[in-house]
């Protein structure tokens, strides 16, 4: 048999070919062969290495010409492997054939997941050019992302020689704390990362979403890998793969509800929140403003302050598990949907529900239904503002009395980087600035002459002159005016205007705050927050007539 694998390999050298077996071999064999064989075509097509040529294997085929085992399949007396230069593996084959009744084969081959990829490249070694080294990068990519406390990393082709990595921290992409990576190393790194997330080694083009649960040493932590193809191309021609890598950290403690830094106003509201028995609430914010956070910690308060109740939640993933609840992560390969979740809910015997957040018509519907069957729904939008939810429900297809009679009460959040103490210097508000944000001053009685913070930057902080951040929230509870507003169609606007008028509180108003305290700059709060609007009117004691 060896001599069979080494004529294999050097009629392979022979022919002057450099591959990267890496790219075509899934980590992960058993799930490899049967998605080849279940859910390609009839006709399934691979590439044998040694003739560079393409044989189908049938899934028709009878048993007797045909074998399919974890890490190989044998069909027309040919022999496709992971990877053919696994010699332990082909052995196994090999012996197989004689003692286990499976069919015998003369040539051997490679299971390509796409296309063949023969690459015409030196045969020099990489300083990443194997599974271990590869897996070596991986993990110290992922610690050094836990010691900076990043929340994404982004690693994308700069061009098509050279990888970067950018780490998400309180916010704001910093690249430069690992160097860049050649073409031909990255390729290792990138199957290595798919191998981990449960996905197809050597397939760039196919846009993929998996997970990773990580543990090594203090780290532990939940990582959601999305994958999409970009337009910078190999030296054959297949797409060079981005990688973002979203990073929950399970060992932090889910917070309550007093440790969000909540200012008291919205802290009341949200915390009555605890109290309700059914309706529908909704937190609104782009993608890492701090919605999970807070929701999270509303169940959590809910599940320990009403007695006997059942929560369950249905999200895409679960980020945290929660003592005391149920929790479902969405399967689209087992049937998991939200749409087939919710249906389940209803038979559940529940009393509140958590859905990740509503996506299209059918969510938006089947969240609606349980919120309007007595049961309490909390989910997620992406909407700009809290009240934003009001026209994204009609847009979504939810009449208006539907919405008027289940919205309890809506929620926006944003984080916001907090200035470093370490190098924190003060100086007056400007004149400008203070006709700008009159109104919001006003409310907040202060003078021209508040003294605010900012930061120089400093080795704690990394010269960012930030460190941390900050929840900001605005939550509007609906009363019956404002229900008969949205079912006479008023805007948003409109009806924000009259809820600030009984002395509710927007973003600018709890982020003004946090400026007044030295927490943060107007500068962080004009990059995150919508746009300031003095549309709304706002006098010393927070009541007044809208607009």
């Amino acid at each position: 048999m060896f001599n069979f694998w080494q004529q294999f390999k050097n009629e392979l050298e022979s022919q002057k070919i450099d591959f990267d077996f890496q790219s075509l071999s899934p980590q992960h064999k058993a799930n490899v062969i049967p998605y080849l064989i279940n859910k390609l075509d009839n006709n399934l097509i691979v590439a044998t290495v040694c003739k560079i040529k393409q044989y189908p294997i049938y899934k028709n085929q009878s048993e007797s010409d045909r074998y399919i085992s974890d890490g190989f399949v044998i069909s027309n007396r040919c022999a496709y492997f992971i990877n053919p230069l696994d010699q332990l593996n082909i052995q196994v084959a090999y012996e197989r054939t004689h003692f286990d009744k499976v069919p015998k084969f003369t040539s051997i081959g490679i299971i390509a997941a796409n296309n063949p990829i023969f690459e015409n490249a030196s045969k020099q070694t990489l300083e990443i050019g194997n599974e271990h080294s590869s897996l070596k990068f991986y993990k110290k990519l992922i610690k050094v992302a836990m010691s900076q406390n990043a929340s994404d990393i982004h690693i994308a082709p700069r061009s098509e020689t050279d990888i970067y990595f950018r780490f998400r921290i309180d916010g704001v992409l910093i690249d430069n704390l690992i160097d860049d990576l050649d073409i031909g190393s990255y390729k290792f790194v990138a199957n290595q990362i798919l191998a981990q997330s449960g996905g197809e080694s050597g397939n760039y083009i196919n846009i993929f979403d998996g997970k990773i649960n990580f543990k090594d040493a203090n780290v532990d932590v939940s990582i959601r890998v999305s994958m999409m193809p970009t337009d910078f191309l190999y030296q054959n021609g297949t797409n060079i793969s981005r990688f973002v890598l979203r990073i929950h950290d399970n060992l932090s403690e889910v917070k309550s509800l007093s440790a969000l830094g909540l200012n008291t106003h919205t802290y009341e509201q949200v915390l009555n929140l605890t109290k309700l028995n059914q309706g529908l609430v909704v937190v609104t914010g782009p993608t890492g403003s701090g919605k999970t956070t807070l929701l999270y910690a509303l169940l959590s308060d809910i599940n320990n302050q009403q007695l006997g109740v059942s929560i369950q939640t249905l999200e895409d993933p679960v980020e945290k598990k929660l003592p005391g609840l149920d929790q479902c992560s969405i399967n689209k390969d087992a049937g998991t949907t939200y749409e087939r979740g919710l249906v389940a809910f209803l038979r559940q015997d529940l009393d509140a529900a958590l859905i990740g957040e509503i996506r299209d018509e059918t969510t938006a519907k089947k969240v609606t239904e349980v919120a309007m069957t007595g049961h309490l729904a909390l989910t997620t939008l992406h909407t700009n503002t809290a009240l934003g939810t009001i026209n994204r429900l009609r847009r979504l297809g939810i009449d208006d009395r539907d919405t008027a009679d289940t919205l309890k009460s809506v929620i926006a959040t944003r984080l916001v980087r907090k200035v470093c103490k370490d190098c924190a210097v003060t100086t007056n508000t400007s004149n400008k600035c203070f006709d700008s944000y009159r109104n919001l001053f006003d409310v907040i009685k202060v003078k021209s002459t508040q003294i605010v913070t900012h930061g120089d930057g400093c080795t704690k902080c990394n010269f960012k002159s930030y460190k941390g951040r900050l929840l900001v929230a605005e939550i509007f509870t609906l009363d019956t005016q404002a229900q008969l507003m949205i079912t006479q169609q008023k805007s948003a606007l409109e009806i924000e205007q009259y809820l600030v008028s009984q002395g509710q509180q927007s973003l600018w108003h709890h982020a003004t705050e946090l400026l007044l305290q030295g927490d943060t700059t107007l500068q962080e709060l004009k990059r995150v927050l919508p746009p300031y609007s003095s549309s709304t009117n706002f006098n010393n004691e927070g009541k007044g007539e809208a607009k």
